[in-house]
């Protein structure tokens, strides 16, 4: 189904008002009158806050929450469809019986949107009785959100979603806060059939309408773009909260009404018809959904619900395993209350012996439970990425379960197949999570396809892994999170030297720590690093971009300052390399001590991470690039000798001279110098992992990359450029993690409660404080306990008093 950029059909249309399909109208002549167009309006620079429409605005409308929604609207794919063809196409169950009658609406439209959420009820409610859909009910929810959350809501990670009204099953209802049941009902995104909302003023109206006949299909003012971006973060909260394929939306305006059927590629919309002249076009939309099953209502039904002994057992294995373990800490948070617990039922191959899963096993069947995800993605289309740490009950482990929606594109290819491909053809240790086993979700033996866009068409896919890690951004010191980027690297360069492919993803993501002693508690010492989330990664030769890759860059505040100037431009290993220190600086400046981590530089330090790696949407960050591309610290005042100090202006100094080599020279500018404040530390030289560094570094020597008394450079060279390969990096790196590093570096944040603590502290953007855990840098300390870390396998720690 292509995805045209030409006008849409847009306004009331003839077939505004057909109820059914005629009978000799085929699917084919279904697809050809679909017309599709990609958000992309022109935003004013400054604009009002939106007036509130049901609510949600008021309390969810904080600049951070409209952002997002525009930053929603921005990226989801509409297409437009007539009526009839849109619910021939996605609404297989027939027309209702002859003799159904459909009561007309009886809606307030004089007392604005709240006047017609009790007559919309109501007459919901009085057509699912008509045909027969007894198992359902509508709920008006627009007063009470759910207490439970999975996304970006508020700074105290609250919901505060309220979709004004919704279709529920009556066998899992809304949670009922008053006795009128229909119009005082809390919001249950775990149970929500179909969402329903409702815009009274033409300004917030989504898409075009009668009563604004000269708006495009796709108004451009910023209420009616959040609106649309309103749409979309409910149907990514169903799509988070449930195991779905599909999310079916309606929104009422005044007295028209249109169906939104959203996947991860898009959404298709009908066009407008009035459903007070034509109530039979709800009564028939209910009627079909009534005779579809699940799975042609958008369920997935590879998941079901577990029984109440899966369940219990699912909720008892947190407490096999050590207090503070990133397995009993992800469990915990799997059982959290209030979520229910599926059980996947999948074939797809799977390793039998628990070892890394090879080509040519055969197809198994596996079930495993899962519950609230570890992590789920914040935008509807794309991959939807969401993990879960999960209980196989066929093999009776533990296992890591990554749920994405992989591109079906020429040139691309599946996560599953590049780990096939790492492990044949990689040596020694790879560095990257073990897959067990996985595939593509199949449907009646289909696998389980996006439908509203060809162009962005993907397919669900879901991997087990044995190892259960904890992120970067999770390590106990800055040693640790050195040596994770040091093995992480290592990973990227094996699978670029021999297996010809590059990550293209690199983010706090996809570097990982897995923690490998007997009790499972994290230990910088026996830790073992690795670089997951493979599925971006492509050949090493880079394909020119307009021959038919996908281009679907990877994390966006890791991305290389050239490439988000350029987002259309080659992705090459110097853009991996540079998301490498992207990594180590936000990770620096987010949890170490520096100039600006104390209490009282708080609004400084929001302002500096929202300026280099938070900008809304993708847009280029003009800091990054000059910092970049002038060599100068992302990170100042790190303390006094900190090895981490050094580690950055190396990598800095790589950036800077790279860009000189291979782009147009940039205008130089000083380094400042970082402002320390001391540190006693000591250590031991470090083990190295399993790779051959190159002739860069001489044995026994410090052949640390120093530009500082360089002459001035010589002609661009793209050949003399640090990043033209892994080695400079990496030698910077092995060389970093033999120095002598703190035990207690890491600046500690815990959970402001209620509102007087919230007085006593100071709340940052992500509505933490930060205390400082422990002054082990003040010079007046007599004696200081350091750390001699051997980062070999194994190898014991030694703790001196200097």
């Amino acid at each position: 189904m292509p995805c045209n950029t030409g006008p849409p059909t847009c306004g009331p249309s003839p077939t505004s008002g057909e109820p059914p399909l005629p009978s000799n109208q085929s699917l084919g002549d279904a697809r050809t009158d679909l017309h599709c167009t990609e958000s992309a309006n022109t935003l004013p620079a400054v604009a009002s806050p939106p007036r509130p429409q049901s609510g949600n605005f008021a309390e969810t409308g904080s600049a951070k929450r409209e952002q997002r929604r525009l930053e929603l609207d921005r990226e989801t794919k509409w297409c437009e469809l007539p009526v009839a063809r849109w619910m021939h196409r996605y609404t297989s169950g027939g027309d209702s019986p002859v003799g159904v009658i459909s009561k007309p609406f009886m809606i307030d439209l004089e007392h604005q949107e709240q006047g017609m959420y009790d007559g919309l009820t109501t007459g919901l409610n009085n057509m699912l009785t008509a045909v027969g859909w007894t198992e359902s009910e509508a709920l008006s929810t627009d007063r009470l959100p759910d207490v439970l959350t999975t996304g970006p809501n508020d700074e105290a990670g609250r919901n505060f979603l309220r979709p004004d009204l919704g279709i529920y099953p009556r066998t899992q209802p809304a949670r009922i806060s008053s006795p009128d049941v229909h119009t005082d009902a809390r919001v249950a995104w775990f149970s929500v059939e179909v969402v329903m909302e409702v815009k009274w003023e033409t300004r917030a109206f989504p898409f075009a309408s009668r009563h604004t006949p000269r708006s495009p299909f796709l108004p451009s003012g910023r209420e009616r773009c959040l609106s649309r971006g309103q749409l979309v973060e409910y149907a990514t909260e169903v799509f988070n909260r449930q195991h779905r394929q599909s999310v079916f939306v309606v929104v009422f305006v005044q007295d028209c009404a249109r169906f939104l059927r959203f996947d991860r590629s898009g959404a298709v919309v009908s066009e407008e018809f009035d459903y007070l002249a034509h109530p039979e076009i709800i009564a028939s939309f209910l009627y079909r959904l009534s005779k579809m099953s699940p799975a042609q209502r958008g369920y997935d039904p590879s998941a079901t619900r577990a029984s109440a002994d899966e369940e219990a057992i699912f909720k008892s294995l947190a407490a096999k395993y050590p207090e503070g373990s990133a397995t009993q800490h992800g469990l915990c948070k799997a059982a959290s209350e209030a979520w229910p617990v599926y059980k996947l039922t999948f074939d797809a191959p799977f390793s039998p012996d628990g070892k890394a899963l090879t080509r040519g096993t055969p197809q198994s069947r596996r079930q495993i439970l899962v519950g609230r995800p570890s992590s789920v993605s914040t935008s509807l289309t794309g991959r939807g990425t969401r993990t879960f740490v999960a209980y196989d009950l066929t093999g009776d482990r533990v296992v890591f379960i990554k749920d994405t929606w992989r591109v079906v594109c020429p040139g691309t290819r599946s996560e599953l197949e590049t780990y096939l491909h790492l492990r044949e053809n990689a040596t020694g240790e790879l560095y990257v999570p073990t897959l067990l086993g996985g595939g593509d979700v199949l449907l009646e033996g289909e696998p389980q396809r996006t439908d509203a866009c060809e162009e962005e068409a993907r397919v669900h896919a879901r991997l087990v892994f044995k190892e259960i890690c904890r992120p970067i951004e999770d390590f106990t010191n800055a040693f640790e999170l050195v040596k994770c980027v040091t093995w992480a690297l290592v990973a990227h360069a094996k699978a670029w030297r021999e297996c010809d492919l590059l990550h293209r993803a690199i983010s706090t993501d996809s570097i990982l720590i897995y923690d490998a002693s007997e009790t499972g508690q994290p230990d910088p010492v026996t830790t073992i690093e690795l670089l997951g989330h493979w599925d971006l990664a492509a050949h090493a030769v880079v394909h020119d971009p307009g021959g038919g890759e996908h281009r679907d860059i990877g994390s966006w505040p890791f991305v290389s300052a050239r490439l988000q100037e350029l987002p259309e431009a080659p992705h090459g290993l110097a853009d991996d390399l540079e998301s490498f220190m992207h990594v180590l600086n936000l990770c620096a400046l987010k949890h170490l001590p520096h100039a600006l981590s104390d209490d009282a530089h708080q609004d400084q330090l929001a302002h500096v991470l929202q300026s280099l790696y938070e900008l809304p949407g993708k847009i280029a960050s003009p800091l990054r690039l000059e910092k970049v591309q002038n060599g100068m610290p992302f990170v100042k005042g790190l303390p006094d000798g900190h090895p981490m100090d050094s580690l950055l202006a190396e990598l800095s100094r790589m950036c800077k001279l790279h860009y000189e080599h291979v782009y147009s020279p940039p205008p130089t500018s000083a380094c400042a110098p970082c402002s320390l404040d001391g540190g006693v530390v000591c250590g031991l030289a470090s083990g190295v992992p399993d790779f051959d560094i190159g002739p860069t570094t001489e044995e026994g020597k410090d052949a640390q990359f120093n530009m500082d008394n360089e002459p001035p450079m010589p002609v661009p060279d793209p050949a003399l450029s640090p990043l033209r390969d892994h080695s400079r990096m990496v030698s910077a790196c092995m060389r970093a993690i033999r120095k002598v590093w703190p035990r207690v570096d890491r600046v500690q944040r815990e959970k402001a409660r209620g509102h007087r603590a919230a007085r006593k502290r100071t709340r940052t953007d992500s509505g933490s404080v930060i205390r400082q855990e422990s002054r082990v840098y003040k010079k007046a300390r007599k004696s200081t306990t350091a750390l001699c870390v051997n980062a070999s396998r194994g190898a014991h720690v030694q703790v001196v008093e200097t």
